[in-house]
């Protein structure tokens, strides 16, 4: 699904280049949930925005199920991440005039896709939230926000989920409820999950964690799920 190869990441900070990335190669198999983890400043986001098309490494290669992401054209990129990849934030990102349906059917209308109201109810069924599609994010709670988060995310049936610290505003119970949503979202749907999070306990919900320090893998493990 994504093959990373020798990627770098370098940024410029005033008169300093600070490296992000150094040197990392990472395959990540179709149907796989993969936690990133590593401390503040290690190079997680950086990795999880490299995977999905959202910035572009200062060297080496990413690959989206075997095409290279440097030969595509912007269009071509905005296209991938449209309609082949999810993406699930920490501050949720939703638009706070919409209902929980308008912010769902988001990308299906940026698509140009007419009839949206069947995938927009299938995805608020599958979270949970049939009965609270017509209120805005001021009406629901932090759990029920993210939520409709992932229902967005998934309304264009992606084949890659990429959460950025998704349980990070949550309290630990509602954090439980949503990582179980993902983890059986990827089971159901065999769906590819790259999750980044700080909290072992979460981490665990995946099936293989990587750590990373410096820029760099320190560790690369397989765990036996236990919420599987």
């Amino acid at each position: 699904m994504i093959r990373i190869e020798e990627v770098s990441k370098e940024y410029q900070r005033g008169t300093q280049v600070v490296r992000a990335l150094n040197d990392v190669s990472l395959e990540v198999q179709p149907g796989e949930f993969l936690s990133i983890m590593g401390p503040s400043g290690s190079g997680k986001s950086t990795l999880l925005h490299l995977a999905g098309g959202l910035d572009m490494p200062s060297s080496g290669e990413v690959y989206f199920e075997g095409r290279a992401l440097s030969v595509m054209k912007d269009r071509e990129i905005s296209e991938l991440r449209r309609n082949r990849i999810g993406f699930v934030f920490q501050f949720f990102n939703l638009l706070p005039t919409l209902t929980a349906e308008e912010n769902v059917a988001l990308p299906l209308l940026l698509g140009n896709r007419r009839d949206v109201d069947t995938d927009v109810d299938r995805v608020l069924a599958m979270v949970g939230l049939s009965g609270r599609k017509r209120h805005k994010p001021d009406q629901l709670s932090g759990g029920e926000m993210q939520r409709v988060g992932i229902a967005r995310a998934l309304v264009c049936n992606p084949a890659l989920l990429l959460a950025d610290e998704p349980t990070g505003n949550l309290d630990s119970k509602t954090g439980e409820e949503i990582l179980t949503l993902l983890r059986e979202t990827n089971q159901e749907l065999n769906l590819t999950v790259i999750m980044v999070t700080h909290d072992p306990k979460a981490a665990a919900y995946g099936d293989r964690i990587i750590t990373l320090r410096d820029g760099r893998i320190a560790e690369d493990l397989k765990v036996g799920n236990g919420h599987a």
